[in-house]
């Protein structure tokens, strides 16, 4: 009996590729909740500041998240242009944190 489940859990083994997505999901989704939760801080309390936080942490989580997920469902799906789109989304979503920061 013990066998048999060791063998039909082998046969539906996670692969490394949908471990990855489920991550990258996870990511998406709490970087959504926390930028909710900064424009509501923005709204309430007008702050530019704040706005800009709040649209660099969704450039950091959940837009690389949906254009990763976007370029694998087309089809066209070149490495290098996958990596080349997700660290310039990091680098604006830094820049906009960094502006957020710094901004008199």
């Amino acid at each position: 009996m013990v066998n048999q489940i060791i063998l039909a859990l082998g046969r539906v083994a996670l692969s490394w590729e949908f471990v990855a997505l489920a991550v990258a999901g996870v990511v998406a989704v709490v970087g959504l909740i926390v930028a909710y939760h900064g424009f509501r801080g923005y709204v309430r309390n007008k702050s530019q500041r704040l706005l800009c936080l709040t649209i660099g942490t969704l450039f950091l989580t959940t837009v690389p998240f949906v254009i990763e997920v976007i370029i694998q469902l087309s089809g066209t799906l070149i490495p290098s242009y996958n990596i080349l789109a997700s660290q310039l989304l990091n680098v604006v979503g830094l820049v906009l944190i960094l502006y957020g920061f710094t901004q008199a």
